[in-house]
């Protein structure tokens, strides 16, 4: 079995990591360890208290256990104290006054148990950022930390996205730029495939709703069940013509005026069609249980389910459909 890249081997946890800057450190101990206790209690204020005595002695900079103790208050109900947990725990990830990094032990820790985080964590860091804007800083570097974190992020930015799409002043700029979107994220195309998608390319059957892709690799791409709906709102309003508009498919910024209408200030990065597709290429991943399997298998470099694959062959139509999420919803 390969070895794992991502696996980041952990001894026991100290509750101190010595090094030129932590070396005072143990002089508080006493203080630090009842931090340690305060922040766990079950007490609102207690828990207030703890977190003001660590911030105040930097403890999670240089303490194995403290980051880690911090790191399962991430959902912590009272979002003050989230918010303090979140700055103290960023900031054992950045360089200090000084110049320097927190001991490796600490920084790994961090690292092993940030990649960890899953749904109610992220969202819980997610609300942090909403609650207190100035926060958002620190809430990029720990979600940074997450691979998993994408996924939301991704999903979040298309539901904007979306919206302002269909805040666009006319019904055609409305269609097009939903079409775009649902087009990207939805069955994967860009590029040339995205360009010359016509109304008459989508369809519903083999009990879902598919896009035929022409060119020089023609196949039916099923579209994920989620944008069904709006894609064949923007299909039936561009009928035989281009779903993106615009009447000549080779002219290569055919989309580039929808995807200039679809920035939204600093808060929302321009539209890029290739994250779409990375989008997509996820979710359908997700579907198939691919991660499931490579971990099985041990399975760490991507060119092996392509040898795989090589003398396979691909399911029909009705099967792609029900496989990769694409199922029309009753």
């Amino acid at each position: 079995m390969d070895a794992d890249p991502f696996h980041i081997p952990l001894d026991q946890l100290s509750l101190f990591e010595f090094d030129d800057n932590s070396i005072d450190a143990v002089e508080l101990f006493p203080a630090i360890w009842i931090a340690a206790e305060a922040i766990i209690s079950p007490d609102r204020r207690v828990r207030i208290q703890g977190l003001e005595q660590i911030a105040q002695t930097q403890a999670a900079r240089f303490s194995p256990l403290i980051a880690y103790l911090l790191f399962t208050r991430l959902v912590e109900p009272e979002m003050d104290s989230r918010t303090s947990v979140v700055s103290i725990l960023a900031d054992g990830l950045r360089l200090d006054s000084e110049g320097s990094v927190a001991p490796e032990t600490v920084r790994l820790q961090l690292i092993n148990d940030l990649a960890c985080m899953r749904t109610r964590q992220i969202y819980a860091l997610l609300q942090v950022a909403d609650f207190e804007p100035q926060a958002s800083d620190s809430v990029a570097v720990l979600l940074n930390a997450c691979s998993f974190a994408g996924n939301h992020l991704s999903d979040i930015l298309i539901d904007r996205k979306l919206a302002l799409a269909e805040a666009q002043p006319t019904p055609a700029r409305r269609m097009r730029a939903t079409g775009l979107i649902c087009l990207g994220a939805g069955a994967g195309r860009t590029g040339a495939d995205l360009r010359q998608a016509r109304g008459s390319d989508i369809a519903c059957r083999s009990g879902g709703v598919v896009v035929q892709v022409r060119g020089r690799r023609p196949r039916a791409v099923p579209v994920l069940s989620c944008y069904h709906d709006l894609l064949l709102a923007s299909a039936a309003f561009a009928g035989t013509g281009l779903v993106t508009g615009g009447h000549d498919p080779g002219r290569r910024n055919v989309t580039t005026p929808l995807v200039s209408a679809l920035a939204g200030g600093i808060d929302l990065p321009r539209l890029d069609t290739s994250r779409l597709r990375a989008t997509w290429l996820a979710a359908c991943a997700g579907h198939l249980g691919l991660a499931t399997f490579m971990h099985a298998a041990g399975i760490t470099c991507s060119q092996r389910p392509g040898d795989l694959i090589a003398g396979l062959e691909p399911a029909d139509e009705s099967a792609a459909v029900r496989l990769l999420g694409a199922a029309r919803q009753s």
